[in-house]
């Protein structure tokens, strides 16, 4: 490298009360590492939450659309008459590989619920999700499941 580079410092306003000083060297020390460089996180670490994160999408995409088909499968082509079975053993199966993704594998950390209108939301949402899968599953008998998706997608 050639020539000087010139590094500007933002340092936060000091306290009234108290030595400016410290305030001003814990937020050099939080933002800076010993060799006087940015903080980041490695390349190799990013590049291994990238690659998790692609698996899971992808992940996502294809079970959704194996259950999908799986579903129309046993609804509308073998007579299976039990959509509400079909969305319990889903919920089953979520709920299922949740606690394995969490407290088996622990591929995300645990968030408390802190507060009761928190669960409740949660609840709410839950219950939701459940009978809109089993109405999907129910209308798999009538419709097919490209116009299912469609109708899917553009809603929110």
């Amino acid at each position: 490298m050639s020539g000087d580079s010139n590094v500007v410092v933002h340092l936060p306003p000091s306290s009234s009360s108290g030595n400016g000083h410290a305030a001003m060297d814990r937020h050099l020390h939080s933002r800076y590492d010993k060799q006087g460089s940015k903080k980041s996180k490695s390349s190799n670490q990013k590049t291994r939450e990238m690659i998790k994160f692609v698996w899971f999408v992808l992940l996502y995409y294809f079970s959704n659309s194996f259950v999908v088909l799986t579903n129309k499968q046993l609804i509308s082509m073998m007579g299976f008459k039990f959509p509400i079975f079909l969305t319990c053993m889903h919920m089953t199966a979520t709920v299922f590989l949740s606690y394995l993704m969490l407290d088996v594998w622990e591929v995300f950390q645990k968030q408390a619920v802190s507060s009761k209108k928190q669960r409740t939301n949660i609840t709410l949402l839950a219950v939701m999700f459940a009978v809109s899968l089993l109405c999907g599953n129910w209308s798999l008998k009538y419709i097919h499941v490209s116009f299912m998706q469609m109708i899917g997608a553009s809603t929110p």
